[in-house]
């Protein structure tokens, strides 16, 4: 088994891939969103910042700049969704459970919290539990 690659080379390895074949273990899929987490936090908080103290040039840039960054990772952070979706042997559609109010977001969720299912499912081979993730090209 490969041992699990750092925060920053998950992170690089999904903004590079667009893929919604295959599946995503739960440590790739939390190790980019810890990332995205410290990069979306204080630029979002220096954009409140900014709003309460009536900087609003401070402010509109720090908002452009979180909404370039997010249409910039859509589709990897998509895809990676579909492929955590994909690991616990739920179909990429699934992803709009989302929508259903109150309920919806909380599923998700756990689906997204749930480990992997052991073995090969329909949307390919395990990445934590199968001997064949030996190649070192593969993110854990």
């Amino acid at each position: 088994m490969n041992p699990a690659p750092g925060f920053m080379e998950a992170f690089l390895h999904v903004i590079k891939t667009v893929d919604f074949k295959g599946r995503a273990r739960r440590a790739e899929y939390w190790k980019f969103i810890a990332i995205w987490s410290c990069f979306y936090i204080p630029v979002y908080g220096i954009s409140l910042y900014a709003q309460s103290s009536q900087n609003t040039t401070l402010a509109m840039a720090m908002t452009v700049l979180l909404l370039v960054v997010c249409l910039a990772l859509f589709l990897q952070s998509l895809s990676l969704i579909v492929r955590r979706l994909h690991d616990t042997d739920h179909s990429g559609w699934c992803f709009f459970v989302a929508l259903i109010p109150l309920v919806g977001s909380f599923i998700l969720l756990y689906w997204l919290l749930q480990d992997s299912t052991t073995g090969t499912n329909k949307y390919g081979p395990s990445p934590k539990y199968s001997d064949a993730n030996s190649s070192s090209n593969e993110i854990a």
